[in-house]
């Protein structure tokens, strides 16, 4: 339960800093990793079994490789792949599961990312979507009803990021941008309401996909064995 209740604080702690500040404290990782390390020792050293250890080890290793790949890639954010590592390290395997711990984390993390754009659609039909300003394909106004929504003008900061530039849906938006500027720009062309992507950070997946695997398991390979029955 402590161990629990440890990664749980990390986690929120890691989440509530990348949503106010778009940053994660490298200590954080750092913590937990050193604590992952240390308890999966004590375990081997009291269970009096090296293969305890050497699993961890494996499994950081792995999960280490897998994220820096995803992380080159351009799939993946640098402090993403820290908090997976750092949590393979803490629970290398768990209750049994069939792979290691950190893969059913991402699988969980990655299916919850997909459900996002269901809710934005689902909010945006509800509030009657407006595409005044937008001067672009049709097919591009329908991705702007699953991946963002208007807000006032007014209410535009560093921490949303707009999808309309000049006009045109612009679906891949930096994450650092001019944010004076294009403020400047949108008040020139007279708009009051700006379309917007909530960026939501994907360390807040990971810390739901990590609750779901620790209660309920690997979602998607649930999903799979049912299908297969």
């Amino acid at each position: 339960m402590f161990k629990l209740l440890f990664t749980a604080l990390l986690l929120s702690y890691a989440s509530w800093q990348d949503v106010k500040t778009r940053e994660i404290e490298e200590k954080v990782w750092l913590v937990m990793g050193i604590a992952g390390v240390a308890t999966t020792a004590y375990d081997a050293f009291m269970a009096k079994d090296a293969h305890i250890f050497l699993n961890m080890v494996l499994v950081a290793a792995g999960a280490a490789i897998l994220m820096v790949l995803l992380y080159k890639l351009g799939l993946f954010g640098f402090a993403d792949a820290e908090a997976l590592v750092a949590l393979s390290t803490l629970y290398p395997f768990w209750q049994g599961m069939i792979m290691p711990f950190p893969l059913s984390i991402f699988n969980n993390a990655v299916l919850i990312t997909a459900f996002l754009p269901l809710g934005i659609f689902i909010r945006n039909l509800a509030t009657r979507p407006d595409f005044s300003g937008v001067h672009d394909r049709i097919y591009k106004k329908i991705m702007l009803l699953f991946l963002g929504y208007r807000i006032p003008l007014t209410s535009l900061d560093e921490n949303t990021f707009p999808l309309i530039w000049g006009g045109k849906v612009r679906l891949f938006v930096p994450l650092e941008y001019d944010f004076s500027e294009y403020l400047k720009k949108a008040e020139e062309e007279g708009l009051r309401e700006v379309w917007v992507t909530p960026g939501i950070p994907f360390i807040l997946s990971i810390t739901g996909g990590f609750f779901l695997a620790y209660f309920w398991g690997d979602a998607i390979l649930k999903l799979v064995f049912l299908l297969l029955r």
